[in-house]
């Protein structure tokens, strides 16, 4: 990867933007696994080797298994998540691929976003409150943001 801007480059008021994000985020007390679930599998979907590597890591520490961790690409069959787990999953799928397309039955390439999202939040509406919602909706918009700015400026991975 190219490194166009560099970390220590990076706007100032950018970066506090991202941090205090971060900050409210943790502030609100969010189940450390799920959230790194989360940060992990839009890492995955996004090809951002350098967060998946960084969040990895923290899954590891936040008491995720290296088998479930290992079972993300096949998180829909695998016995190692729970139904509330497959609910997060398949929203921050569908919030980090935002639009879904599919062909009809006349062969057609149809939109399917809305109907995507809607069936996806009604799964997380059995775990969730409204206001839960919302603030996992912020948790993996601000990852995939992340995700973009390392991909978009070219920010190496530091294997450790």
């Amino acid at each position: 990867m190219t490194l166009r801007i560099p970390l220590k480059n990076m706007p100032k008021g950018l970066m506090a933007s991202m941090t205090n994000t971060e900050d409210y985020l943790h502030s609100l007390g969010f189940d450390q696994p799920l959230l790194s679930l989360i940060r992990c599998h839009a890492s995955q979907l996004n090809g951002c080797e350098y967060c998946l590597n960084m969040h990895h890591r923290e899954a590891l520490s936040a008491g995720l298994s290296s088998d479930k961790l290992g079972a993300m690409t096949q998180w829909v069959n695998a016995a190692e998540f729970s139904a509330k787990e497959r609910a997060v999953l398949l929203w921050t799928e569908q919030l980090t691929r935002i639009k879904h397309e599919a062909l009809n039955e006349q062969g057609e390439l149809e939109d399917r976003t809305e109907q995507n999202l809607s069936t996806s939040y009604e799964h997380l509406q059995a775990f969730f409150s409204q206001e839960e919602i919302a603030n996992l909706s912020l948790a993996i918009t601000q990852i995939n943001s992340w995700n973009r700015l390392v991909k978009a400026f070219g920010f190496e991975v530091v294997r450790n």
